[in-house]
């Protein structure tokens, strides 16, 4: 803390003026990250944070905000709750194919069955098909008969 009556006029003065140009550059980064914000909206993010994360320039645990303390009572690593902006930098992420989803989990800082539930959460988990080959009941399936020429089982 500077105490300012110990400061001569022209000391104020200078303070008066680095103040001022601190607020003028204050404005004009503000300015620039509201353009940046439409811009990441324009694009389907949810704002500028998701569109950074999604992008790699931001780690995803800037985004995770832990609601635990640091150990549980059982010891377990602490739950975090999956922001929004989070969401959307993992879904963007999956869509691009660009890793598996143990490699979204590592990079964004979740588990690999959080990462399924999000992806399956946003349609992007084609459900299983059933194998016309193999019948749905196995104890219902009529019992191989060998044919008449086959040589015999050893």
């Amino acid at each position: 803390m500077i105490d300012i009556t110990a400061l001569s006029h022209d000391e104020l003065v200078r303070l008066e003026q680095q103040i001022a140009q601190r607020k003028a550059e204050a404005g004009r980064l503000t300015t620039l990250l509201q353009r940046l914000d439409e811009a990441a909206r324009a694009e389907g993010f949810s704002d500028l944070a998701a569109a950074l994360t999604a992008a790699g320039y931001v780690k995803a645990g800037a985004c995770v905000e832990a609601v635990a303390p640091t150990e549980t009572s059982s010891g377990r690593k602490p739950r975090a709750k999956i922001t929004e902006e989070l969401r959307t930098a993992m879904v963007a992420a999956m869509k691009a194919g660009e890793s598996s989803s143990a490699e979204i989990a590592t990079r964004f800082g979740v588990s690999i069955p959080t990462v399924q539930n999000i992806k399956k959460a946003a349609g992007l988990v084609r459900a299983a098909e059933k194998s016309e080959s193999a019948p749905a009941d196995p104890v219902a399936a009529p019992a191989e008969t060998p044919a008449a020429d086959a040589p015999p089982a050893l």
